[in-house]
């Protein structure tokens, strides 16, 4: 019987009942009390919140990768750091309430399951939260990083800014793309435009567009043929283009783990309001119990 013994909100000692009468609870405490609705209920919870747990790691990993992700994506700093921290965020409060769970469906305590069931409600709104901005911003997201390669195609070796220069060499390199849209992108900037007065730059793209090797002349004139055969010697695809799908398959993701985390919340809710509900107060039944 001591085994079946636990604190409670006011620190008392209490029993887990499993029924509604003193009959009841006798019957079933004892060796067979492991096979009760409760004993499920409280290793369920102790699982679930094992599988949240794992999915705010994943979670972390995800905005790692984009923090981490060299100077590829350098270039949209100001876009892409605030969601990416976000993220981590996200997943580091997953990964504590994960822990949490665990710790407060082994211990059974009443004030412990009740704030985790707080914590969780808080949680899932802040996922509600952030998945309707994060829809609600993709538009808005892909025309301002359109607009800031634009900037970076146009100005290009233009006014001598070399970080930003070699920050959308870094884009085209790791992500084996050219230009914003297209290759053809090029043409906007006064250098590699097929009007140029340079003769090794017009009509052509950076050497960070070539593909396998980049000596000083693998993208001149490279525009001046068809793209079937530009594409032989340099990407043809857009970086924005390249972008957006990266982009979409990582929120696919992030959603797919959002969405099956939400439901494990819900059913950690239901789970920890039985335990709490069958966690009673049984100082009074003790001494009467033979």
């Amino acid at each position: 019987m001591d085994n079946d013994l636990i604190n409670t909100i006011s620190g008392k000692d209490v029993i887990m009942a499993y029924g509604r009468g003193r009959r009841s609870y006798k019957e079933h405490v004892g060796p067979e009390s492991s096979c009760s609705g409760l004993f499920w209920c409280r290793y369920c919870l102790f699982f679930l919140n094992l599988i949240v747990w794992a999915a705010g790691i994943a979670m972390i990993c995800l905005g790692a990768w984009t923090v981490a992700n060299g100077a590829g994506l350098k270039l949209f700093d100001q876009l892409l750091n605030e969601p990416s921290y976000l993220l981590i965020g996200t997943g580091v409060a997953m990964v504590i309430v994960g822990v949490y769970g665990c710790v407060a469906s082994v211990k059974v305590n009443a004030w412990g399951l009740r704030i985790f069931m707080l914590v969780v409600i808080a949680l899932f709104i802040v996922q509600v939260v952030l998945g309707a901005i994060g829809f609600f911003l993709m538009d808005d997201l892909r025309t301002d990083m359109s607009d800031i390669v634009r900037k970076a195609v146009v100005y290009y070796r233009i006014d001598n800014n070399l970080s930003r220069d070699e920050d959308m060499n870094a884009l085209q390199i790791d992500f084996k793309c050219c230009g914003g849209h297209s290759f053809s992108d090029w043409e906007a900037n006064i250098l590699y435009s097929c009007n140029s007065s340079s003769a090794l730059a017009r009509c052509g793209v950076p050497k960070s567009c070539c593909r396998g090797t980049r000596d000083a002349q693998c993208g001149y004139n490279v525009r001046e043929a068809t793209e079937q055969y530009t594409a032989m010697f340099t990407y043809t695809e857009g970086c924005i283009v390249t972008l957006l799908k990266v982009i979409k398959r990582h929120v696919s993701i992030v959603a797919g783990l959002a969405f099956s985390v939400s439901i494990l919340e819900i059913i950690c809710l239901v789970l920890a309001n039985i335990i709490i509900k069958n966690t009673v107060y049984h100082r009074k039944l003790l001494p009467s119990i033979g």
